[in-house]
C-alpha cells in the first residue's frame, strides 16, 4: 500500500470521506473552490467534476475556467 493511504476498510474512513465531501461542497457554495482553483491552476475545471458537483458550472459559465464539454 502506498505511504499515506489508509486501507479502505479502516474505521473512520467513511466518515473522513463524508467530511471531506461536506467541506468541498461548502467551499463550492461560498465560491472558495473556484477562487482557489483560479489562483493555482490555469486550465479549465475538469468536466468530470461538474458532472458530480453541478454548482461550479454556474460559477464558471462564460469564463476561461469553463470546460469545452460538460
Amino acid at each position: 500500500m502506498p505511504p499515506g493511504r489508509a486501507p479502505s476498510g479502516s474505521p473512520g474512513v467513511p466518515q473522513l470521506v463524508e467530511d471531506l465531501g461536506t467541506q468541498i461542497d461548502a467551499m463550492i457554495e461560498d465560491g472558495t473552490y473556484v477562487r482557489l482553483y483560479r489562483k493555482h491552476f490555469h486550465d479549465p475545471i475538469a468536466a468530470d467534476l461538474l458532472t458530480v458537483r453541478r454548482k461550479p458550472a454556474s460559477q464558471i459559465a462564460s469564463t476561461d475556467l469553463e470546460p469545452t464539454k460538460i
